[in-house]
């Protein structure tokens, strides 16, 4: 129906709500290519740079800070032409993750997520 953010996101789904205003205000995409172009896949982890993609866009659209720019070189793991390099690039700046691999596509573990609101907040940016 025309309230379901996505086809694997229902009335039924606990999280409706939270996708749906998520979704309204742009800070979470669906899947964008691939088999799973135009779903949301709720019951999946969130790796690193999908974690960094939404926290750091909540950022940008409060106007507390900007992306740096695509095509920027960060990680010794990322591509800078990657879709999330403007993430990666922040998230190196502002030492959201420390050493020189970000390991984009490993999960993100609940710790990192504390300690990397913690930083933002301690730096004002949330």
């Amino acid at each position: 129906n025309g309230q379901d953010p996505f086809p694997d996101v229902t009335a039924n789904d606990w999280s409706l709500q939270y996708v749906c205003h998520s979704k309204g205000i742009g800070l979470v995409t669906g899947y964008v290519a691939g088999e799973d172009a135009g779903f949301y896949r709720p019951y999946r982890e969130v790796s690193r740079v999908e974690f960094l993609a939404i926290l750091l866009r909540s950022i940008e659209d409060l106007g507390r800070d900007a992306m740096p720019g695509t095509s920027i070189r960060s990680y010794d793991d990322t591509d800078p032409d990657a879709w999330y390099s403007p993430y990666a690039k922040y998230s190196q700046d502002n030492n959201l993750y420390t050493g020189v691999d970000l390991l984009p596509t490993q999960p993100a573990t609940r710790r990192e997520v504390s300690q990397i609101i913690y930083t933002l907040h301690q730096q004002g940016k949330i």
